[in-house]
């Protein structure tokens, strides 16, 4: 007990940090982060915390946040070091060495090149889901669909095609796939990972919670269905019927290759992350948008505009001005990843947005609160595609627009955001050259009334579709 006052009393006044602004209790301990961590309420906390104390707040004895795009540029966060204890077999987690071998054979795949040999393969999902969509529609006397679920079926699936060289099924299986149930089940646990990398109490608790039969199983058997995937994938490699990111991953089989457990965790990871952040940003375009319905009209008119029908849509990069702008403006306003793109500081001492940060520092821009920062954005509490064109009004002009990287920056930056970018437009573009929308009153509150673990927790989205036309 007594070390542990010490400690506290050390960690307020005497720790490097000690010159950052932010509460006194996170200066004393890190209980309070980690908690915010589990209970889904750290990126509304943080955001608060940069409400009253700026663009850098000390979040936790050893923890800066930033929100400025500066913080982004020099020694950028997302090149600083990893801590040892967050090296794993997967192409996020690594050591730079490893990440730079396994990002080399890796990114072949989601070259413009590449992806455009995949559009036919994504038409079909997008076409799957559209069909899917009106059955459910017009089976509902109101046309009422979850449009939620539909989503991450449709992402879940893309992503596995292109990872296992087949989809989950949850398209053809009412939208439900037990892979993406474990994954959002899994999640409840996940948010203790990022914290026991870094703090003992919180590594404690994970080990505790691996202990609990139930929650070992469901994360050895996700493990175990995605090795399996993957096994079959690669028994296959001499016969595929068409290329997928295991295409370029098998190329390489001797030291420069990777392993089948490097192959297991990276793929594992784009699945994920791929299904997750590019389901939640179609239903956060869809939400805003239904929100506001001249927003939803000028979309749709630039839709009918553009295209003669669902098939040109689907055949080529869609690449409309002002969809792109809501997909922009959906980014910002509700970043798939809205916490700390963490990493810690090396040896020696590092200047980040001017400051002179103590070496093992854990450092992070914290992107929800850069995105609804007053400092960065005019009126960054709404929702205004037309601060991302050209015409916009003025006042848009001056936007930190560099502050805003949903997809984080530098070599770890996102590798599949070229896909991404390509599935969220004709999956939009498809609904609204096809479909009415309307709001329904029980999902009014879809995006406030969201926590975030190390996903945002979305509830069911109910929208009302027709068929234009009828």
């Amino acid at each position: 007990f007594l070390r542990f006052i010490v400690k506290s009393v050390y960690n307020k006044f005497l720790h490097p940090l000690a010159k950052f602004h932010g509460p006194a209790h996170r200066a004393f301990w890190s209980i309070p982060y980690i908690w915010e961590f589990w209970n889904g309420k750290s990126v509304q906390n943080i955001h608060q915390l940069h409400q009253s104390y700026g663009s850098v707040v000390r979040i936790a004895p050893d923890a800066l946040s930033f929100t400025s795009a500066q913080a982004w540029k020099g020694n950028s966060l997302s090149l600083l070091p990893k801590t040892d204890s967050q090296v794993s077999i997967n192409i996020i987690a690594s050591n730079d060495v490893d990440h730079a071998r396994m990002r080399k054979l890796t990114a072949h795949a989601f070259t413009d090149t590449a992806l455009r040999e995949q559009l036919p393969l994504i038409a079909g999902h997008v076409r799957t889901f559209i069909k899917n969509l009106d059955e459910r529609a017009s089976a509902d006397s109101e046309g009422k669909v979850d449009f939620n679920k539909w989503v991450n079926a449709l992402t879940f699936d893309i992503i596995a095609d292109l990872s296992f060289g087949e989809a989950l099924g949850a398209l053809d299986s009412d939208g439900k796939h037990e892979y993406i149930d474990d994954f959002y089940t899994s999640c409840k646990m996940w948010p203790l990972i990022p914290t026991a990398w870094e703090y003992t109490i919180a590594n404690l608790g994970l080990k505790l919670l691996m202990k609990i039969p139930a929650i070992r199983e469901k994360q050895e058997q996700g493990y175990l269905s995605t090795k399996g995937r993957v096994q079959k994938r690669m028994a296959a490699a001499e016969t595929p019927e068409r290329k997928d990111f295991m295409t370029y991953i098998l190329k390489e089989t001797d030291e420069k290759g990777m392993t089948e457990a490097e192959i297991v965790g990276s793929t594992a990871v784009f699945v994920n992350a791929g299904g997750e952040s590019t389901a939640a940003c179609i239903a956060g375009a869809m939400y805003y948008l239904l929100r506001n319905p001249q927003m939803m009209q000028r979309a749709q008119e630039e839709v009918h505009s553009s295209f003669k029908n669902m098939t040109e849509i689907l055949q080529r990069f869609v690449d409309l001005p002002y969809l792109n702008a809501v997909i922009e403006e959906t980014l910002r306003i509700y970043p798939p990843t809205p916490g700390l793109f963490q990493r810690r500081t090396g040896s020696n001492p590092e200047i980040i947005d001017g400051y002179a940060i103590p070496p093992n520092t854990a450092v992070g821009v914290h992107v929800f609160s850069a995105n609804h920062s007053q400092s960065n954005f005019a009126n960054p509490n709404a929702f205004i595609p037309e601060r991302w064109l050209p015409e916009g009004e003025p006042l848009y002009h001056t936007d930190a627009k560099a502050a805003m990287q949903p997809w984080s920056i530098g070599p770890r930056g996102c590798l599949g955001k070229r896909l991404a970018y390509i599935e969220i437009r004709a999956a939009l573009a498809a609904l609204l050259w096809e479909f009415d929308i309307e709001p329904c009153t029980e999902s009014a509150n879809w995006v406030p009334e969201q926590t975030y673990n190390i996903v945002w927790n979305r509830s069911p989205l109910y929208i009302k579709l027709r068929r234009r036309g009828d």
